[in-house]
């Protein structure tokens, strides 16, 4: 988290805070995936899809475009998410929210630009796995999910020993 003088201010938190209150208020372990470069992130829709099928916890969004945006389908073939603006504070009244600016399909490609980075807060609910890391090496995404302190301790050796 951030300095003393965030607690009870106006300013945003990302998406890495956010898995850190869900895991804090409710129990619930979050999964954070992070990308260096928004075109990475049309390869991770198979990983993002599964994730909703699985879980079926919406996906939080943010990154170093200062927008947040939260993920709830994924079309793995048109390259698609469905994506909600958390902004939305109005009435519920599906006509003003579906196919506006708050809720709506988008092309993978243009919603993530390239340069810019992204992190993926990813609830498990219903799961103890977690994942304690992710390294980028020669463009492969790598994930490791451990089950007990013991195997999170041996993955953290053999990632300090990988550089």
């Amino acid at each position: 988290m951030e300095d003393q003088d965030f607690i009870g201010s106006q300013r945003w938190i990302g998406s890495l805070e956010v898995g850190l209150v869900i895991e804090e208020r409710y129990n619930i372990p979050c999964n954070i995936m992070s990308v260096h470069c928004g075109t990475m992130v049309c390869s991770m829709l198979p990983c993002l899809e599964a994730h909703l099928k699985t879980h079926g916890s919406p996906i939080m969004i943010g990154g170093a475009t200062g927008y947040a945006l939260t993920l709830v389908g994924v079309n793995v073939e048109s390259q698609q998410v469905l994506v909600l603006d958390p902004h939305y504070a109005e009435e519920d009244d599906p006509t003003k929210i579906l196919n506006t600016q708050w809720c709506g399909w988008f092309n993978c490609g243009s919603l993530f630009p390239k340069g810019k980075f992204f992190n993926f807060c990813l609830p498990q609910a219903n799961s103890h796995d977690r994942v304690v890391g992710i390294r980028d090496r020669d463009n492969n995404l790598e994930v490791a999910r451990v089950r007990s302190m013991a195997e999170e301790e041996r993955w953290v050796g053999m990632c300090s020993t990988m550089n």
